[in-house]
């Protein structure tokens, strides 16, 4: 019966999402799967360009047990993203300025649930590629490859060599590789971060001191939830023991998805949802992000609905598990140096899992830490003035160094001038700048210095 009042009511008023919703939701409670999903895909086809029926559609494809996969899901991402990047040509080509915005905008934030996808499937190293790739492509590409086909050819080749990615050691961007093309020596693999490298030494020791099956498994356990914490993507040309080339994201595995972003404002957007993506899914927490919204509203409002999705969707699982603590204990006997060594090791990057997690306590791995300041550095060479990357890469130093653990206060300080200076420079007479340089020392617990500037 309700059905049939949607029905009817759909019929006197055809555009109605709302009133199509309410129909689709009744049929997904009394249809077979199959059914229900040629439905939604009819649907799609005369709704391809509405934001939100992608995005009931993708929530749909995502929690419907019976018909969902990672690649299925991924192939609606790239739909979606597909259509509004037509719908933005389109508007762009027809004078339409408000829709052509609207449609970046929404395939900016299409580009950002794919990510967080990939990262709750397991996938962290695509992700992070993902995201990696697009930023080369849209925000640092060389100036005489406008033309999209010719730079997507180029770019081919960049990702192929395997030089230096964005935010990693030795990378200056696809500009600077395409400027020095034939100058170039022969590409390195990343090396495996820090971490990584304690990581992988302490589980072969736990490996070689499990003495029965039960330990063995209890083993097992502790290397698949330390693993989840490696986000590196590794290279082809990396061919050490045991290597897993899940965690290789090739060309073919990213090309569909580089679209074209044209307005800067969205580039810059796109930069800012990678720095708050690493941060809230490899150690971040909620207070950190708030602080490097600076202050926007609306960016704060997105910061937290980017905790709730990652909390509520994907890593909350981890709840369920066993700890790691509880786990190393019953491997190890009370108080040995290797389990010592777990203690310190792990916090580094696994509190994100405890909800006991201190506001203000910084999760992040000097590695990751590292790899954001770079990333940052990169961008701010390409937008020169740019003062939301200017505040973002001010904030999240200053809130990193404040950490005891880091360096001494005056090691600290000295890093946050330099930073300062370098944005000052070209921003001379930014007053909120000068404002937060102030507030830096004063964080710093340099009165004296902070009423000086």
């Amino acid at each position: 019966k309700k059905m049939s009042i949607y029905l009817s009511a759909l019929q006197k008023n055809e555009e109605s999402e709302e009133l199509l919703l309410g129909y689709l939701q009744c049929c997904q409670e009394l249809w077979e799967s199959d059914r229900l999903i040629q439905l939604w895909e009819k649907v799609m086809i005369a709704k391809k360009h509405s934001v939100s029926m992608w995005e009931n559609y993708l929530s749909f494809r995502m929690s419907h047990f019976a018909s969902f996969s990672i690649s299925e899901v991924r192939t609606i991402f790239l739909r979606a993203l597909g259509s509004m990047f037509d719908l933005q040509t389109q508007a762009s080509r027809k004078g339409n300025l408000q829709v052509a915005i609207q449609a970046e905008e929404s395939q900016v934030e299409f580009f950002r649930k794919l990510c967080l996808f990939e990262a709750q499937s397991g996938y962290m190293e695509r992700a992070v590629a993902l995201y990696q790739a697009m930023i080369e492509f849209n925000c640092l590409y060389p100036a005489h490859l406008d033309e999209f086909r010719s730079r997507l050819k180029v770019f081919e080749a960049f990702w192929e060599s395997e030089a230096p990615r964005f935010g990693e050691p030795g990378s200056l961007g696809w500009k600077h590789w395409v400027d020095n093309l034939g100058k170039q020596q022969a590409a390195h693999p990343p090396s495996d971060t820090q971490y990584e490298k304690d990581v992988n030494d302490l589980l072969q020791r736990l490996k070689n001191g499990a003495n029965s099956s039960t330990e063995e498994l209890e083993t097992k356990l502790l290397e698949e939830h330390l693993l989840i914490a490696l986000w590196m993507p590794k290279r082809s040309s990396d061919h050490q023991d045991g290597f897993d080339m899940e965690r290789v994201v090739l060309f073919s595995d990213i090309e569909e998805y580089l679209l074209p972003v044209r307005m800067e404002h969205f580039q810059i957007q796109l930069i800012k949802n990678f720095v708050h993506f690493m941060i809230s899914n490899y150690g971040g927490t909620t207070s950190m992000l708030l602080h490097l919204s600076d202050g926007n509203e609306n960016q704060s409002a997105l910061v937290l609905q980017s905790v709730k999705e990652t909390e509520t969707i994907g890593y909350d699982v981890c709840s369920n598990l066993p700890q790691h603590e509880d786990v190393v204990a019953n491997v190890l006997a009370p108080d040995t140096p290797l389990q010592m060594e777990y203690r310190a090791l792990l916090p580094r990057e696994f509190t994100l899992f405890n909800s006991r997690t201190e506001e203000n306590e910084i999760l992040l791995s000097d590695d990751l830490a590292e790899f954001i300041s770079r990333a940052l550095d990169t961008v701010l060479n390409r937008y020169k003035g740019n003062s939301q990357l200017s505040n973002l890469h001010l904030n999240f130093e200053l809130y990193y160094y404040r950490t005891p653990s880091r360096n001494t206060v005056k090691q600290r300080s000295l890093a946050m001038k330099k930073t300062c200076k370098v944005l000052l420079s070209s921003r001379s007479n930014d007053l909120q700048l000068w404002g937060q340089y102030a507030h830096a020392e004063k964080e710093l617990n340099r009165p004296t210095e902070a009423k000086r500037i």
